[in-house]
């Protein structure tokens, strides 16, 4: 199975909330995204993965979702590691803990029904930032399951993965320090395939 990737144009990418610790300035005022640079290192970035053998879907973004480009937060794929169709697998969109991305939920599930993922859903109560904090590290008897929250997502989401979605035991880990606020900006697991 050939490696793929969710992104968004950057197109209408701007910084609106500042709740990433990373989108201010030292004296706390929003910092501004220079769309001339950034649409170059964008399409630089996508011909790389492609030139890698990696497959690219892009989902649009509207004018006032501007948080897209964050698209490891789409969701949670169930079953993305298995030799399954898409039929086979589900989508649960993110329940975002920040106003401003709410809105990204339904155009990322409508975007993954498009391709013929059936779309879950789960507890209101809870708040899951999909796959930028709940991710597999590692391959094979290796493979382990990890839940990060303190930020973006909750702590009770553990059992909800455990019991439901990846039906293993999953670490969870306690982020703390804001400057990594999602898992995927504090881990990452550079060992290869699943």
């Amino acid at each position: 199975m050939k490696p793929s990737v969710l992104m968004t144009d950057p197109r209408h990418f701007q910084i609106k909330g500042g709740a990433n610790p990373h989108t201010r300035m030292a004296d706390n005022s929003l910092k501004t995204v220079d769309i001339k640079n950034v649409w170059p290192q964008w399409h630089a970035y996508v011909d790389a993965l492609l030139d890698g053998g990696v497959d690219v879907y892009v989902v649009d973004a509207g004018p006032d979702l501007t948080g897209m480009v964050f698209a490891a937060n789409a969701g949670f794929l169930r079953g993305r590691a298995e030799q399954k169709s898409s039929r086979e697998k589900t989508f649960y969109p993110s329940h975002f803990m920040v106003a401003h991305r709410q809105a990204e939920s339904p155009v990322f599930a409508e975007f993954m029904e498009s391709f013929g993922f059936p779309v879950g859903e789960y507890s209101d109560a809870l708040r899951f930032e999909g796959e930028a904090d709940g991710y597999p590290i590692g391959s094979g008897e290796q493979l382990q399951w990890v839940l990060t929250h303190g930020f973006r997502s909750d702590a009770a989401v553990k059992a909800w993965l455990e019991n439901e979605l990846v039906k293993k035991p999953v670490v969870s880990l306690q982020l703390t320090d804001a400057r990594y606020y999602h898992g995927d900006t504090l881990l990452c697991d550079l060992g290869g395939a699943l």
